[in-house]
């Protein structure tokens, strides 16, 4: 990456003289939108082939049924669902795929999950208000809100991973496997940022609470789970 940095200077009121930098040249590779246009080493990838059946449309329509208990105050139009489901990777990118969904719901995701964690009341001499903030600096909190691993479980239990749209780049099974799981967990994770966009953040927290932490295949009912974090706060 080339970087070329032109000083200039500014007069301002409190301040005679200041520094600017203005970058003249970044690498091609470092952004894929820039105003509207498009990454000129990106224009270089093959040209869209793979099309989504009517066949997957529908296994991701019962996937999310099947995640959401049919709740209707989670149900998305077709073609948002479907990007939701769709990793970048899939045809190489062209279609309309859920990498910003996916980090927009993690913000919510690790918002929510921290709220959970410290909910619990304590009688330690370290709690405010009655809740130890402490716990948020646990190894256990720092899986659950720091990694992906977590969340993978859920998106392979809930057969969110395999629905998922996506290509694989090595064909190795290890590698099949890890990219699978990585997949999954975006779409997880791009259900709540779609659901922020569409209804509101009070129903994309819901959704993160009761769906993805506190769900029958919840993150926090899991062995990573709120009752083993519990057990741990308690003995403190």
């Amino acid at each position: 990456m080339r970087l070329q940095i032109r000083p200039a200077t500014l007069s301002l009121p409190w301040q005679s003289r200041a520094l600017l930098f203005r970058p003249v040249m970044i690498s091609r590779r470092t952004i894929v939108y820039l105003d509207g246009l498009q990454d000129p080493s990106f224009q270089n990838r093959p040209q869209p082939g793979a099309a989504i059946t009517d066949e997957q449309v529908s296994e991701i329509k019962e996937c999310w049924q099947a995640l959401t208990n049919g709740d209707v105050r989670y149900s998305l139009p077709s073609d948002l669902l479907v990007q939701v489901f769709t990793h970048k990777s899939f045809d190489n990118g062209w279609r309309p795929y859920n990498q910003r969904l996916g980090l927009l719901g993690h913000k919510l995701y690790s918002l929510n999950a921290a709220l959970l964690l410290q909910n619990d009341l304590s009688s330690s001499a370290e709690a405010i208000n009655g809740q130890n903030l402490t716990l948020l600096a646990s190894k256990t909190a720092g899986k659950l809100l720091n990694s992906r691993g977590p969340a993978h479980i859920v998106a392979k239990d809930t057969n969110v991973s395999s629905k998922t749209l996506w290509t694989p780049a090595n064909k190795d099974k290890y590698s099949l496997e890890k990219a699978e799981a990585n997949a999954g967990v975006v779409t997880i994770f791009a259900a709540i940022g779609a659901l922020a966009l569409q209804y509101g953040t009070p129903t994309a927290e819901k959704f993160a609470r009761e769906i993805v932490l506190l769900g029958p295949n919840g993150v926090l009912v899991n062995k990573h789970g709120r009752k083993q974090t519990q057990n741990k706060n308690n003995q403190k």
